[in-house]
């Protein structure tokens, strides 16, 4: 508050609470994912003179007490050596090259220990990536690991759901601000991910996607593919919703219609008392659809479809079969209809 009371603008004190952040990651990493999505909010409202109640709402968040887990750790150590450090891409003048952060760049952040996963991050850069890219990157490598959780394994699939939410924040935060200071948040999110390893098998979605019928679900007008998407993703076919999103991309149909289906199937559900993963289904299910709507070009390749497998999963897998609330605003707006 001292610092916003300078009369600094509110992308200043974003970027000190960022660069707060940089080496704090309880498990989940929720304070730098709040901090992202209440500065997102308030980017929708207009911040106005709303900056001092988003410092005392997210303050709790940032000073509590669970202590920071391992990758936290091991980035702050590797930051802290001056050949690690990042300032000389201020200097940088070259055309970015978002590609050095692709496919064996993603490979190479799990492949080793947490410092192999930061000497990954600095060798993207220093090959043109830039830090947006590599947060980019980082996002579709914890996609990745979403899609790789084996099915039924509940506990690891929201576990791989917040490493993403995490790197989506990391990729938000370096989309508002190039500020030097937060980019040390690329090392902690590649030794989040690195620590996130799970077992190096075919993805569940992709598999089970493959599998399926290449008979058109709903035919092959953009609103009923989207009808029926959403119908497999109430009833948690993963697997054919896959199917049907990757058919609906291939004909050539905006990708954000089919976001958007995403983000209503995931709001829809209950948040269940005794299932407190229900609690974060829409926020990750949102994360992984902003990642793949504004991933870099040089990353579409393989990490549209990867990006889409994960959203699709988490959202027909993680939330409740409840929609209560849902089915109570639907009978409302159909009653106000016919009156």
């Amino acid at each position: 508050m001292g610092y916003y009371a300078t009369g600094t603008d509110y992308r200043s004190v974003l970027t000190a609470i960022y660069a707060a952040l940089d080496h704090r990651y309880p498990e989940g990493g929720h304070p730098l994912a709040a901090a992202v999505a209440g500065s997102g909010l308030l980017d929708m409202a207009d911040w106005g003179d709303r900056m001092p109640a988003y410092i005392y709402w997210l303050t709790p968040t940032m000073v509590d007490a669970e202590p920071d887990a391992a990758p936290a750790e091991a980035a702050r150590a590797y930051a802290a050596t001056a050949e690690h450090d990042l300032g000389w891409l201020r200097k940088r003048l070259s055309i970015p090259k978002e590609e050095a952060a692709g496919a064996a760049f993603q490979r190479a952040v799990v492949a080793g220990d947490a410092m192999a996963a930061c000497d990954a991050v600095l060798r993207a850069l220093r090959d043109g990536a830039t830090p947006i890219g590599v947060a980019a990157a980082l996002a579709v490598a914890a996609a990745q690991q979403v899609n790789a959780v084996p099915q039924g394994d509940l506990a690891a699939l929201v576990r791989s759901g917040h490493v993403l939410l995490y790197a989506h924040a990391i990729h938000v935060a370096m989309l508002q601000t190039q500020n030097p200071e937060v980019w040390p948040l690329l090392y902690t999110g590649a030794c989040a991910v690195n620590a996130n390893r799970v077992a190096n098998e075919p993805a569940v979605a992709e598999r089970g996607a493959a599998a399926v019928s290449s008979t058109p679900f709903g035919g092959l007008m953009p609103a009923s593919i989207l009808r029926t998407l959403e119908q497999q993703l109430a009833q948690g076919d993963t697997a054919s919703a896959v199917a049907a999103a990757r058919r609906y991309i291939q004909m050539g149909h905006p990708p954000r219609a089919l976001a958007g289906v995403l983000g209503n199937a995931a709001a829809s559900r209950d948040i269940v008392p005794q299932q407190p993963h229900t609690l974060h289904t829409l926020p990750m299910v949102a994360a992984a659809a902003d990642e793949y709507l504004s991933l870099p070009r040089g990353l579409q390749t393989d990490g549209h479809m990867t990006l889409l497998s994960a959203a699709i999963r988490l959202c027909s897998e993680l939330g409740s079969e409840q929609r209560t609330l849902a089915d109570q605003v639907h009978a409302a707006i159909e009653e106000q209809a016919a009156s």
